[in-house]
């Protein structure tokens, strides 16, 4: 009599979640939009098995497949019918199979669950999905990140969004010299004025990658280029500056009534209907000293 062969459980008690990696390039940045993150809030991107690099046999090995294909009770050989697209069952109806079909709002799929391991392993090898959160800065073109039930709550994955956001500012301010030195000073980097551009692009990468909450909070302030005029200000002598507090060449404060006139309160003055005129003066006074 035959022995039969016993079959290795390759299943195992951890969720994987599918998070979309946010694409901001269409300048959307409206939650609610349904084009917010770069994918419509119905469309959905398909994973296919890879049947035409023939990489059945390379992502699963023997003894998953006969363990796999017994649970589902199903032919996984590299070359079966399970692995196509769009595949029916005896009635005509679709089964739950190929392609993956991932949306904006992510997956959640179980390793003790055959279907979903077998999805996983697919998922691994595709060349839209970051199987970690690291490899979404090694692999170019990834549109979603495998993440285990383990790490989903670590500070960094967290931050998928933040860091994504970060990335698009920077890409917004990238040219504006002015723009990059204000984000140096303000992180309390020396900036020489003769500093080039190439230069500067370089240095607030560095701090936008290091620190992108606070790189977000800097550039996304409403009141940054008026902020960037006051350093103007200060250089042409047209305002004064006495222990982080601003003041017109007369001693007045610049502020609004019961506001207090540090960089923020000068900065909303200067934007007020109050302060408009004055601060077109003194942007005058500044084109025609820079001649």
């Amino acid at each position: 009599m035959a022995e039969t062969k016993e079959l290795v459980n390759c299943l195992t008690e951890e969720k994987i979640f599918v998070k979309y990696i946010p694409d901001y390039k269409n300048g959307i940045e409206d939650k609610k939009h349904p084009l917010y993150g770069g994918l419509s809030t119905n469309a959905s991107i398909g994973i296919p098995a890879p049947l035409l690099t023939k990489r059945i046999g390379v992502i699963f090995t023997k003894e998953e497949l006969e363990f796999l294909g017994e649970e589902l009770n199903e032919d996984l050989k590299p070359n079966s019918k399970f692995w196509k697209e769009f595949r029916r069952d005896e009635g005509g109806m679709l089964v739950d199979g190929f392609p993956i079909y991932l949306k904006k709002e992510g997956a959640i799929l179980n390793k003790n669950n055959a279907m979903d391991f077998i999805k996983i392993r697919i998922l691994q090898d595709s060349d839209i999905i970051a199987n970690d959160v690291d490899e979404i800065k090694q692999k170019e073109g990834c549109r979603f990140v495998l993440i285990s039930e383990k790490n989903m709550y670590k500070k960094e994955i967290m931050n998928i969004s933040t860091r994504q956001k970060a990335v698009k500012l920077f890409g917004k301010y990238e040219d504006d010299e002015e723009v990059l030195k204000y984000v140096l000073r303000t992180f309390n980097k020396s900036v020489d004025t003769k500093a080039k551009i190439d230069f500067l692009q370089k240095e607030v990468w560095k701090l936008s990658d290091d620190n992108p909450q606070a790189f977000i909070v800097t550039v996304e302030d409403e009141h940054i280029k008026t902020k960037i005029k006051i350093n103007d200000f200060l250089n042409f002598k047209l305002i004064t500056k006495s222990n982080s507090l601003f003041y017109d060449m007369e001693g007045k404060k610049l502020a609004l009534d019961g506001e207090t006139n540090d960089l923020l309160g000068c900065a909303r003055y200067l934007d007020s209907g109050v302060g408009s005129e004055f601060r077109l003066g003194l942007e005058a006074k500044v084109n025609a000293l820079k001649k």
